[in-house]
């Protein structure tokens, strides 16, 4: 959502929502059958707020049983936890997706999402159950994204400690670029 803030001298007012139900369309050029993100963690708006809007979707609420109980549009039982990156338009209020990439495991909770100094994007799937273990882990997953379509080569995928987020910086002395 976005609220009328102005650096605090704002009226506080919700501006819109995203998401199913929201003031948003979304414009879904994958023909993805549940397009919006769900139970998603990490928004931000990369390179110094030009866009795009990236967002890890833990998407709970997706791969949950397809029934009208779930909210304004029904689950359809299947799928992971995707890395997203999306184009808002507020003018036309309509969102479009860059990137959507399904990361492979169900992250429960918990996630990360950024663009990189080199074009690639991070994501890290937080909260996953390990069967063979009986124990959680997280997945950092690197996306170098493919032209002209919504997903990419994966060139990092490590199993990793459960961990909350994941920021990647350039060095030690130097925050994230975007």
């Amino acid at each position: 959502m976005k609220v009328d803030y102005h650096n605090g001298a704002g009226t506080g007012n919700i501006l819109w929502r995203m998401g199913p139900c929201g003031d948003f369309t979304f414009n879904n050029i994958g023909n993805d059958p549940w397009p919006w993100f769900s139970h998603q963690h990490e928004p931000g708006i990369e390179n110094s707020g030009a866009g795009p809007l990236t967002v890890f979707d833990n998407g709970n609420t997706r791969y949950s049983k397809p029934n009208a109980s779930t909210g304004c549009t029904p689950g359809v039982g299947s799928g992971n936890s995707r890395g997203m990156a999306l184009t808002v338009d507020e003018s036309s209020m309509q969102v479009t997706p860059v990137l959507s990439v399904d990361l492979g495991v169900q992250s429960l909770g918990d996630g990360s999402a950024q663009l990189l100094s080199n074009g690639n994007y991070s994501f890290l799937a937080s909260f996953v159950y390990l069967r063979s273990a009986r124990n959680y882990v997280s997945y950092p997953v690197e996306i170098l994204p493919t032209a002209g379509t919504l997903t990419g080569t994966q060139v990092l995928n490590l199993e990793a400690p459960l961990c909350y987020r994941i920021w990647r910086m350039p060095s030690m002395y130097a925050p994230p670029l975007t």
